[in-house]
């Protein structure tokens, strides 16, 4: 069984990679020539010519790890502030960062909703919405909600990168509890060096709060899988829960692969007692949400988006997931007819593949170190169940927008932001695992060669962020 199921996911890996890049499985050989192939060859040289003297970095990458809670999350953090001040110019970029940093001001000072203005037709702007009284907006409140306090200071540019410090420690944490720790190291680095994750950083989207919410509740699981204390569903209820009123889809979808991960994991008996125990933070979210809809739309079921979707859609109810879904006036110029499609889902799964693997890393052969925890679990059927267990969450969010119309690419593919720090962890363990095997066949060569792929990537990663 256990050989089956590595067989199994080790198969829809190499589906991934080979859908994603438009069955151009060469692609990843040529991408960025030459100048990355330059960079490569200049560091083998420079290795060649300087020799292999490791005395001082190996203390240097022992501190490292040592202190990688600390170091690591600082500088992510810098670097996130760095990127919102000097990248984005310290403004929000698109409506939803926009949306976002209003109604964060409007939380703050204990409101709602903005008394419309008289003119209210010079005021128009993309997803906000009037009823003759009040100018609201559409997004979801979870976001704004963590957001209030730094508005308060004027400080809403920090939130990410502080949040983004905190997935880069929850990201060690988990793979220190997973693995090891040279493993949380690696991931740790993986994220910093990250341009999708670095990216989002400097935003002001919600999906940095919606990974610490993900990563929180797969931590509060693992620890619950590993020692049964009764403490960690309620934790990981009160992370889901938030993130029912942040991102419900998300919620419902990682609340599902949890469901299924735990009937596999849990006998029956402590399967129930950890419902009982999660559910109850998850349905105060789905009541808070609910009450929220209540008070903009009238009914508890209908979001603030469908209010105003329905008007400006031929469909009502378009901007959901599912089949015969979408909104042709709102980046669904592409839909078929009939709205979304099997055909249509392949399409914009797609496109949101490709940017996942071209910037997920600092180059997309990075993904085959995934290859390598999954090979060895195959052969050796050891710590099997880690594996899949991570793989399974970093592929949650790719099958559960494949019915979504529109692909979502704003600063990298958002969508599947939440599975991809997964996929750190994962690259972070097979590069910890060849390593480990090349080491102990004495392939000295072959570490060589992969130490300067690796090395080439960040500094070809670097001259392009000069």
């Amino acid at each position: 069984m256990k050989a089956f199921l590595s067989s199994a996911f080790l198969f829809l890996f190499i589906f991934i990679f080979w859908f994603g890049f438009g069955g151009d499985l060469l692609l990843p050989l040529t991408v960025y020539f030459p100048h990355f192939h330059l960079i490569l060859f200049s560091t083998l040289i420079a290795i060649l010519i300087l020799g292999r003297d490791s005395s001082t970095l190996i203390p240097m990458a022992r501190f490292i790890e040592n202190h990688r809670y600390s170091i690591i999350p600082l500088l992510g953090l810098v670097l996130g502030i760095c990127i919102n001040l000097y990248a984005f110019n310290n403004i929000p970029h698109i409506q939803d960062g926009i949306h976002y940093t209003y109604m964060a001001d409007l939380f703050a000072h204990g409101r709602l909703s903005s008394v419309m203005p008289t003119h209210y037709e010079f005021f128009s702007y993309p997803f906000f919405m009037v009823d003759g009284e009040r100018q609201f907006s559409l997004f979801m409140p979870g976001f704004p909600a963590f957001l209030s306090p730094f508005a308060l200071a004027n400080l809403t540019y920090v939130a990410n990168p502080i949040l983004t410090a905190m997935n880069i420690l929850l990201i060690g944490i988990l793979a220190n509890i997973l693995f090891k720790p040279r493993t949380s190291t690696y991931s740790m680095l993986l994220f910093v060096s990250s341009p999708f994750m670095m990216t989002m950083s400097g935003t002001w989207m919600p999906h940095p709060l919606t990974a610490m919410l993900t990563l929180a509740a797969t931590i509060s699981f693992t620890r619950f899988w590993l020692t049964r204390q009764f403490y960690f569903p309620i934790v990981a209820g009160c992370a889901l829960g938030w993130m029912v009123f942040t991102r419900p889809q998300n919620a419902l979808f990682f609340f599902i692969i949890f469901a299924l991960l735990g009937a596999i994991v849990f006998d029956r008996r402590t399967l129930l007692k950890t419902a009982a125990l999660c559910l109850g933070p998850i349905l105060l979210g789905t009541l808070i949400l609910m009450a929220y809809n209540q008070h903009f739309t009238g009914s508890p079921v209908t979001f603030v988006q469908d209010f105003y979707f329905n008007v400006t859609e031929p469909v009502n109810y378009g901007h959901r997931i599912g089949l015969g879904t979408g909104c042709i006036h709102c980046n669904g110029e592409s839909l078929p007819e009939g709205g979304m499609s099997w055909r249509h889902g392949v399409t914009v799964t797609q496109e949101r593949l490709g940017p996942l693997l071209m910037e997920t890393f600092p180059h997309p052969l990075f993904f085959g170190f995934v290859l390598a925890p999954l090979i060895v679990s195959l052969i050796q059927s050891k710590e099997i169940q880690r594996y899949l267990f991570l793989f399974s969450l970093s592929v949650t969010p790719i099958a559960g927008y494949f019915l979504f119309y529109f692909n979502g690419n704003v600063f990298g593919p958002r969508y599947l932001y939440e599975g991809a720090v997964f996929f750190l962890i994962l690259v972070g363990s097979g590069i910890d695992v060849v390593f480990f095997w090349l080491n102990e066949k004495k392939k000295r060569i072959a570490v060589i060669c992969i130490s300067v792929f690796l090395i080439a990537s960040f500094l070809y990663e670097m001259t392009q962020i000069a």
